[in-house]
């Protein structure tokens, strides 16, 4: 009896080592898990937006709130789609993600810098770009190296 459980314990582990479905690596879960966050964060922003914007409109912000309320939801909606895709292994997704956080990037900090009203609110600028240079470097190595590549030419 105690051989027969060893030959069924060993025969499993066999079976999971070398079946048909590979692992998520790491750096792609970490990436998918990061693009998604983005997502809500503008879904999170939207609402915010959509709550505050009597006020916002009464205090005549130079940027209207229900633009932006606009474009956080299109950003929600494209972040959790591209968090979807990289979780689905669509090949796209992997070129894709760099690019849109790089555009992300682009709005976020094109918003803040144009519609900034004093100089103190600019200091921040030089952090904000290597954090996002950090975030476009790494979602191009997490997504384009061997172990991710891999993942994504398996298809389930």
């Amino acid at each position: 009896m105690t051989i027969a459980l060893a030959y069924n314990s060993s025969e499993m582990v066999g079976a999971q080592r070398h079946g048909p479905r590979r692992s998520r690596p790491l750096s792609v879960t970490l990436v998918t898990w990061g693009v998604f966050i983005l997502g809500l964060a503008n879904a999170w922003r939207a609402l915010a937006l959509y709550r505050q914007s009597d006020l916002l409109l009464e205090l005549g912000t130079s940027l209207d709130p229900r633009v932006r309320l606009f474009l956080a939801l299109i950003w929600a909606a494209v972040f959790v789609s591209l968090a979807i895709s990289l979780w689905r292994r669509w090949t796209t997704a992997r070129f894709l993600t760099p690019a849109l956080i790089l555009i992300y990037s682009i709005y976020e900090l094109g918003i803040s810098s144009l519609f900034a009203l004093s100089t103190e609110s600019l200091e921040g600028l030089p952090a904000n770009l290597a954090i996002v240079g950090a975030a476009i470097i790494f979602s191009v190595w997490a997504l384009n190296r061997k172990a991710a590549r891999q993942y994504f030419e398996v298809r389930k």
